[in-house]
């Protein structure tokens, strides 16, 4: 009778063809809550479609949803370089399974259920419980059905709203794939001022249940959603843009200070003709002005270049000047070596995998009508949250960078002697 079920036909009939779809139930005492196993899944991992193709499309491996991952236990702070053609707004969500057990034998589920169904011939119905241990705080809308006589029993939600469990990083960073097509599109042509120019098509796009053709790129749509993790408002989520340079070579450094540049390469013609390098860069280009896509310690470098500066005001701009010799506005510092061989390590910094290169830095100037007023040297920092150094210089050059951070870390260890 129907006074047996927690999903009553009389009160909710329209599952009565899937009255073997999977669902989790929740008992809290007087009532009990039942959530469908397809809402977990939406909730949880329904960020992004794709993140949600990988859960459906094959067994769970890490490399289906990250290519790198680097956690530090002592300040919570996690990084993920996300697996091709995932979005950033996923990453939250990838996070939780990289760093816990639960989220990744959660997400396991949803595949390894409807092969296992699909293997038997059966209907594949997803499931998956919820994806960590312990209390939460759920927010849903949904349906109150009664059992046994007792109105308002049980709760079928229908859409879960918010969930209050905490992520199990306290602040987490991530590298995306950039890649953007380049060819025009169908349907759009170029016009005599280069830019692109929208032919009708004569019909609107429609939506079709089919397999994206492999030739062509994918559109991106977004959409306005409430806040699913109220966690998240408390914590730290960025994105990293890795700025890739090479190193600028190799220096010793003398016994008397001085610094020699030694001559280490590809091997070079004897000629006595002088290398050349030609470029093509743009005007909206010159100057890595574009402040959402550098890396978040450049952004702060140049918030405090203008702190720094003397003569700021809302009339002066920056520009990144680049170093004589150099291919890039962001530079990596050269490796320095004694007279023994002996690298400086006060110029090596920390990566995520947990190997060492030299520092990063860049050279800016402020300008006020095309005058320049002021230049500073800028030094990445080591660790993910601090503030870079920043040194006011006269000469945009590596050697003076080398100096100025040899003179600094002299310093230091005096100081600490």
């Amino acid at each position: 009778m129907d006074e047996h079920f927690l999903l009553p036909f009389g009160e909710h009939p329209w599952h009565h063809r899937h009255t073997h779809s999977y669902c989790v139930l929740i008992d809290a005492g007087d009532v009990s809550l039942v959530v469908p196993g397809a809402e977990m899944i939406r909730f949880y991992y329904g960020s992004t479609s794709q993140l949600v193709l990988r859960l459906f499309t094959g067994a769970m491996s890490p490399e289906r949803l990250w290519q790198a991952k680097h956690y530090n236990q002592e300040t919570g702070h996690l990084h993920l370089k996300l697996a091709e053609r995932l979005y950033g707004v996923s990453a939250p969500d990838i996070g939780r399974i990289a760093l816990c057990d639960t989220a990744y034998k959660a997400a396991s589920y949803v595949y390894h259920h409807c092969a296992s169904a699909l293997a038997q011939r059966l209907p594949a119905f997803p499931y998956m419980g919820f994806p960590f241990h312990g209390s939460t705080t759920l927010t849903a809308s949904g349906i109150w059905l009664s059992f046994k006589g007792q109105e308002k029993a049980t709760f079928l939600a229908f859409h879960i709203d918010s969930c209050s469990h905490p992520f199990p990083f306290r602040s987490l960073t991530y590298e995306a794939d950039d890649r953007k097509v380049r060819s025009p599109q169908r349907g759009a042509a170029t016009g005599a001022d280069g830019g692109r120019r929208t032919v009708d098509r004569g019909k609107q796009a429609t939506l079709s249940n089919s397999d994206a053709g492999k030739t062509k790129s994918s559109r991106s749509s977004v959409f306005d959603a409430p806040t699913r993790f109220p966690d998240l408002k408390r914590k730290q989520v960025w994105r990293e843009r890795i700025v890739s340079c090479k190193s600028s070579g190799i220096f010793v450094r003398h016994k008397d200070g001085e610094l020699e540049q030694v001559a280490l390469g590809e091997a070079q013609d004897s000629v006595g003709a002088r290398g050349g390098n030609v470029e093509a860069r743009s005007k909206s280009s010159e100057g890595f002005n574009t402040h959402n896509q550098l890396p978040r310690w450049v952004r702060a470098g140049i918030d405090l270049a203008y702190a720094r500066a003397s003569k700021a005001d809302e009339s002066v701009i920056h520009r990144l000047l680049k170093p004589p010799g150099e291919n890039s506005l962001i530079v990596q510092l050269p490796i320095v070596v004694d007279e023994d061989g002996v690298v400086d390590e006060n110029q090596l910094h920390d990566m995520l995998d947990g190997q060492k290169r030299t520092l990063k830095i860049f050279f800016i100037g402020i300008y006020r009508c095309d005058q320049l007023l002021e230049k500073f040297l800028v030094v990445e920092p080591v660790g993910s949250f601090a503030y870079p150094d920043i040194y006011q210089v006269e000469k945009i050059d590596m050697v003076v960078a080398l100096n100025i951070l040899s003179a600094t870390s002299q310093s230091q260890i005096l100081n600490e002697q």
